[in-house]
């Protein structure tokens, strides 16, 4: 940018793109808004504490709904004290990643700027979406409770099918609505409702093209799409289903087969910050300039119950071409 004329006796100043404070904010918003893992779990810490996170270790405290026991009252009686604890949640964040981006000085087709531009900005906070949302979304088999996998799913009725990697359920258009809704009806079977967090299903592109050619969702006039950068949402698109998300970030265990994850917020706990973003600072053996960055984040179950994950093989519709 052009210098900024100054009175007699002051130098001139130079100004920069973006000022450097607000590296790290920026591609922290760029991150909540490039991976559906903040919009899909609870975030729900003090933001003091968030705020305070400067390192490896740092824990952040959830906020729960807390666990009311009753009793009968007794005219006269004393009431009896609950001393159980354990409402709260803490997070400990001991995963850590750092990026970096080399700029040479006679590169023609490198940007000439000094400082970092949105656009590098935006670029980091992707990457970081990206391989925070692989890592977690490739650790899902552990998340969910026993009864939330497989074939004899539910806490109550245990005929829910899910699909297993080995016995995956086939989808097609037909069975689509039917398939997604059991999600929710897995989580009303421990009274897991909206208080808990809103319900959200991840799954392959493909599978929401099945979902969106199935008959109660073409005749509903709740469809609608808002799109991110790595997620596509169907905000409520049929009642008792949730929010639909899809991911190309998605694992294969097996070829052909795919996963389905399903939880309420409230039952995974997530946490990301980009801790010190650095500036294109000069290399001693290179001509050349470098910017850089370090973030720490981390998740962990809070309530398993609260967790599925199914596995699908999609039966996708025939189209011909002329012979």
């Amino acid at each position: 940018m052009p210098a900024i004329e100054r009175a007699a006796g002051h130098p001139n100043w130079v100004g920069k793109l973006i000022p450097e404070h607000l590296y790290a904010p920026l591609i922290d918003a760029r991150i909540y808004a490039a991976t559906c893992l903040p919009q899909i779990t609870t975030s729900k810490y003090k933001r003091e504490e968030a705020m305070a996170v400067k390192n490896i270790g740092a824990t952040v405290h959830v906020q729960r709904a807390p666990v009311i026991h009753t009793q009968k009252y007794v005219k006269g009686g004393e009431i009896e004290i609950d001393p159980s604890i354990g409402d709260g949640f803490e997070l400990t964040i001991n995963r850590a990643n750092t990026w970096n981006k080399f700029h040479d000085l006679i590169d023609a087709t490198a940007s000439p700027h000094k400082n970092l531009t949105s656009i590098e900005l935006s670029a980091a906070g992707d990457t970081e979406a990206v391989d925070m949302e692989t890592e977690c979304f490739g650790e899902w088999a552990n998340f969910p409770d026993a009864n939330n996998v497989g074939n004899t799913a539910g806490f109550q009725t245990h005929q829910l099918v899910l699909g297993t990697i080995d016995h995956p359920v086939i989808l097609s258009k037909d069975n689509a609505v039917s398939y997604f809704m059991q999600f929710g009806t897995l989580f009303d079977e421990v009274n897991l409702t909206d208080r808990n967090g809103t319900l959200s299903v991840v799954m392959p592109p493909a599978a929401s093209l099945l979902f969106r050619q199935s008959a109660p969702v073409i005749d509903s006039s709740q469809s609608g799409v808002k799109s991110s950068l790595q997620t596509r949402l169907f905000r409520k698109s049929y009642e008792g289903i949730g929010d639909l998300y899809t991911s190309t970030l998605l694992p294969s265990p097996a070829s052909g087969v795919f996963p389905i994850l399903a939880l309420r917020a409230d039952g995974l706990a997530f946490f990301a910050k980009n801790l010190q973003t650095r500036a294109n600072r000069e290399l001693e053996k290179t001509f050349g300039t470098l910017s850089s960055g370090v973030y720490v984040y981390d998740w962990n179950v809070i309530r398993p119950e609260a967790i599925a994950i199914g596995y699908v093989k999609l039966s996708m519709p025939t189209i011909t071409t002329e012979q």
